[in-house]
């Protein structure tokens, strides 16, 4: 299975300057990254290349993609790793993902989770301009995310799935464990947005964390 689309021939990206770059570089880092952990037999130079995507371009965090690319890039990892439910394996693995950058962990580590949640809306664009992202709390621990692809987005059900999982992946920037993601209503089931209700368990870890970052960063300014 490791040599998947790998063997296909390479994807010529002309034409694509006509779509829309809408998913940041940092989403296939991830992806990347999670291969290299999980899947280090894969041939990551082929999917790069089954995808049109040059090394490069995913190593600049200015660089955008088009849905095109995104979706080749996707059936490249899933057929490479035989997992269908890859998308959301490689969202939860955003929070040790080094794509994000130490500066926005650290950033999340300045807040509490529910707060973290609540930025969703401001920092989601980072990574994709291919949602509306909103966000309200429901409870102290317990929010609701919805989601819906902008005009003329032909956003794919993996990228819901990637979705969830990097939201069950933010608890673990101040908890051990995944947060609790509920997914009642799905775009690509019908519906008119996706919505997700994220709810965690309230442990001394959390503000514990808070409390060493708020001293690390008083120290640097030290």
């Amino acid at each position: 299975a490791s040599a998947c689309s790998a063997r296909q021939a390479p994807y010529s990206p002309s034409g694509m300057n006509d779509q829309p770059t809408i998913y940041n570089s940092r989403i296939i880092k991830i992806y990347l990254e999670y291969l290299k952990r999980h899947y280090p037999q894969v041939d990551v130079d082929a999917i790069l290349r089954t995808a049109g995507v040059g090394k490069p371009a995913v190593e600049d965090p200015a660089h955008w993609f088009s849905q095109d690319q995104a979706d080749r890039f996707y059936e490249a990892v899933k057929a490479s790793t035989g997992r269908p439910d890859v998308a959301r394996d490689a969202g939860r693995f955003a929070a040790s993902s080094e794509a994000l950058g130490a500066g926005k962990q650290i950033t999340l580590g300045l807040v509490n989770l529910s707060s973290a949640y609540l930025l969703m809306g401001k920092l989601y664009p980072i990574m994709s301009r291919g949602a509306a992202v909103a966000a309200r709390k429901l409870g102290p621990n317990k929010v609701e995310i919805l989601s819906i692809p902008k005009p003329g987005v032909k956003e794919k059900a993996y990228q819901c799935e990637n979705r969830i999982g990097t939201f069950e992946a933010v608890a673990r920037f101040f908890t051990r464990d995944f947060a609790t993601v509920e997914h009642p209503e799905c775009y690509h089931r019908g519906d008119k947005a996706c919505r997700y209700v994220i709810s965690w368990k309230k442990t001394p870890s959390i503000l514990w964390r808070l409390i060493r970052n708020y001293i690390v960063v008083l120290g640097s300014l030290a």
